[in-house]
């Protein structure tokens, strides 16, 4: 843990999103705009595409300035290649887990994305 504190004083961490929607964005942008490694990654090849041109998908206020100017900074890219979590010292899920008539989630993203995210986790990265 004390690496780890060293790292985020040293601006020297490296974050991976997982799932890139509406929160995904938003928390990558923010990572980013503090001069934060951040990788995002999803399975959406339109949106890994828009993201790596500097242009969100969703709306919300300052985001298109803060992507821009992380993806020009190349604090912020995005992928769908879960291997680059290797390198990544902290990991954050975002998956949508969208609820039915019922209120029942659907798991299945999240899920997925563990299984995924299962082959390529190492030691001491915090999930």
């Amino acid at each position: 843990m004390h690496d780890l504190m060293e790292k985020i004083k040293e601006k020297k961490i490296q974050i991976s999103i997982i799932g890139l929607g509406y929160i995904g964005q938003v928390i990558a942008a923010e990572l980013a705009s503090k001069k934060i490694k951040t990788i995002g990654i999803d399975t959406n090849q339109n949106l890994i595409q828009q993201i790596n041109l500097g242009k969100p998908t969703v709306h919300e206020p300052f985001l298109e300035k803060l992507v821009g100017d992380a993806v020009n900074s190349n604090f912020l890219s995005a992928t769908d290649d879960y291997s680059t979590v290797s390198d990544s010292d902290v990991i954050i899920v975002t998956v949508n887990t969208p609820i039915d008539a019922d209120f029942h989630a659907n798991l299945d993203n999240l899920l997925q994305s563990m299984t995924s995210l299962s082959k390529v986790i190492k030691k001491n990265q915090i999930i």
